[in-house]
């Protein structure tokens, strides 16, 4: 599964920021988000020891089941923070997210949050523990889809944005932009030092995601002091806010750090691309011209090769538009339920069952999985607004077994058996049982409507003579009338 991140700084205050990111195996990828106090003694060590344990338990754990690893991993931190004395009082802001292809399991410690936007709803997938001398205490584990936003964050941030914001700006289609326009949100409404990375689910954009340096970390000791060392001004690794996404150029190497560049993308031959490249700061301009040469056409065709794989079809575009049409117009049938505009609510309901049909009318077999849980939803919704419950209809008898042109025109219970009239006869079920037609009208009158009278067990008929007809335990007895009404 493909992701698109990016990860930035808000209001800076001299709060340290780390933000990791590691694959651990294929289709394996783990994200860590830390932010400590300045009292804090070497942040940037502490954020590494922390990161390292999780990583190398994760790569040479034996255990199978994810979530399993996961919390072993976890549990070795948490031993690892209590050697360096991490915990406390004022625990660091911490949310480590682990994926593994369409799995989430997450976890946090601090005033730290994350936060799950899917089909324009947002949900606080974390939960605040109470301090503790561990610091990871719960593990979140849920599906992810395409097109989901996962947003870690080193604090609250729906004390300055709403839900209805956060879903509004997040959940656009060029995630780029969206990133960029939540950003310049979280910067003018808040002067909080926030720490945030935002994770696109199968999200594509025209440029690689930028933000925060890709890096994995070991344990070894002393590998804090050669890394501050090659760093120069910022000790963080987090992009400060200076109103862009460019990415960080510099790549630090140290002898007990390893440094992997951004993701270009999950095709093959990539990997192997970024191998080049570092290969090439390693020869003299003066020499291998035309081997340079040579890498920098190959990447260019790579390059080519990317934004092609990545290009949609105008097909595809167009399906995906009609999604967006009908999930916007099913939130706003939901509004008017609420408010109790039926009428309004009825229209927006078929608005979005239109625009689902044009999904399922494509020859194409894109987003099909996505029209069925949305049209399941419409068919919610439209219970609702006519104030019904799902009907499940059940064979009681066939009456063609008797008639093969009975034109029913009511049916009417009595003593545990079913009556069918037509506009001459009636008939008779018992469960399963049909019995033969009996003749109510023989003077050609039709008969207009029946009715029972349980209390004697009787079936009352009017016909257009006008006549009553009474029906009891299959003797007929017509009876005159003068009253016509």
């Amino acid at each position: 599964m493909a992701f698109s991140i990016h990860t930035f700084e808000t209001n800076p205050e001299g709060n340290l920021g780390f933000a990791f990111h590691q694959t651990i195996s294929e289709g394996q990828e783990l994200y860590f988000l830390a932010k400590f106090n300045v009292e804090t003694s070497e942040p940037q060590s502490m954020a590494e020891i922390i990161f390292g344990a999780i990583v190398d338990h994760m790569e040479t754990s034996k255990i199978e089941n994810h979530y399993d690893r996961f919390e072993d991993a976890l549990k070795a931190a948490n031993v690892e923070a209590k050697k360096n004395n991490i915990t406390g009082a004022n625990p660091p802001e911490i949310v480590v997210a682990y994926f593994d292809l369409h799995q989430l399991y997450l976890s946090q410690c601090g005033p730290s949050e994350a936060y799950l936007i899917r089909d324009h709803g947002v949900s606080q997938i974390t939960e605040i523990a109470d301090q503790a001398e561990s610091l990871f205490l719960n593990i979140l584990s849920g599906q992810v889809m395409i097109d989901d936003v996962i947003l870690l964050s080193s604090n609250r941030i729906l004390r300055t944005l709403t839900a209805n914001e956060l879903a509004d700006i997040l959940g656009k289609q060029n995630f780029q932009q969206a990133s960029n326009q939540f950003r310049q949100e979280l910067s003018q409404k808040s002067e909080e030092d926030l720490l945030v990375t935002i994770i696109g689910i199968g999200k594509k954009e025209e440029t690689p995601a930028a933000g925060f340096l890709n890096r994995m970390v070991s344990t070894a000791e002393n590998a804090a002091a050669p890394l501050k060392a090659a760093l120069t001004g910022d000790d963080t690794l987090v992009e400060k806010d200076h109103g862009s996404d460019t990415p960080l150029k510099t790549e630090i190497k140290t002898p007990n750090s390893r440094v992997s560049s951004n993701k270009i993308s999950d095709i093959p031959g990539s990997a192997s691309a970024v191998a080049s490249l570092k290969k090439i700061a390693q020869f003299r301009p003066q020499k291998n011209l035309v081997i340079l040469a040579g890498v920098i056409l190959l990447l260019l065709l790579i390059g080519l090769g990317v934004k092609s794989i990545n290009w949609e079809s105008e097909e595809e575009v167009g399906l995906r538009e009609e999604l967006n049409i009908a999930r916007e117009a099913l939130q706003q049938a939901d509004t008017f339920i609420i408010q109790g505009e039926r009428a309004s609510a009825k229209e927006y309901l078929n608005k979005a069952d239109k625009s689902v049909q044009q999904v399922f009318k494509s020859k194409s077999k894109l987003f099909r999985s996505d029209a069925q849980f949305i049209l399941a939803a419409i068919k919610d919704k439209q219970l609702q607004v006519e104030n019904a419950k799902q009907a499940t209809p059940r064979l009681v008898a066939d009456l063609g077994a008797k008639s093969d042109n009975l034109s029913a025109r009511g049916l009417i219970g009595l003593d545990g058996s079913f009556y069918v009239f037509d506009n001459k006869n009636v008939i008779k079920t018992v469960r399963n049982v049909v019995e033969s037609p009996a003749t109510l009208s023989a003077s050609g009158g039709s008969v207009i409507a029946g009715a029972n009278r349980p209390d004697q067990k009787t079936l009352v008929f009017l016909t257009d003579d006008p006549r009553l007809i009474e029906y009891r335990e299959g003797i007929i007895t017509p009876m005159q009338t003068q009253d016509e009404n």
